[in-house]
């Protein structure tokens, strides 16, 4: 992930002689950086939903936002979400699309003890054609990011080196400030 983005907002719904309904709110954006990630809760960049309407165009669903996580360790928790919201559903015509999932990198350990999902929201019921959002994209792991588990480390005071994505032994913490991110425990 090169570039963290909201999930884009669903389009409004078409009015003709009924009610129809607004677009909802696309994801949000989730960046953190940590020794390491553990509990049972979750971690949401999720589209929003729209709800039902009356006999004209519903909205469409809002897409997933965007997550970079960067740890040192193995990951443990709930679930990781940046779906995309279901679009709206009406009594006549015109139902809403589905917004598209988000996207999700992880650089950290083995990410198997936490549920990753990147679905496309469902289309809204009633009939016109409207579709279901597309998956979006799990970026694969890159394993543990810093210096807290790279065995190259050496010295009393390792550094991590943002370019190489690796960690090297300094004189000094005052050596390299700009990519001092944090020190072996």
């Amino acid at each position: 992930v090169d570039r963290l983005t909201f999930g884009g907002g669903g389009g409004g719904g078409q009015q003709n002689n009924a009610t129809s309904s607004p677009g909802s709110a696309g994801g949000g954006v989730v960046f953190f950086r940590a020794l390491s990630l553990e509990g049972s809760g979750s971690i949401t960049a999720n589209g929003a939903a729209v709800a039902a309407t009356g006999g004209d165009g519903a909205g469409g669903g809002g897409a997933g936002g965007s997550m970079l996580v960067r740890l040192g360790s193995t990951v443990v928790c709930g679930s990781v979400q940046a779906v995309g919201g279901a679009g709206g559903t009406v009594s006549g015509h015109g139902n809403g699309g589905g917004g598209g999932g988000g996207r999700v990198q992880f650089d950290s350990g083995d990410v198997s003890g936490c549920a990753i999902s990147v679905n496309g929201g469902a289309n809204g019921g009633g009939w016109s054609g409207a579709t279901a959002g597309e998956a979006g994209v799990v970026t694969p792991n890159d394993g543990p990011f810093g210096c807290a588990t790279n065995a190259a480390c050496s010295g009393a005071t390792p550094i991590c080196d943002t370019a190489a994505r690796a960690c090297r032994a300094c004189a000094a913490d005052t050596e390299c400030p700009a990519c001092l991110l944090y020190t072996s425990p």
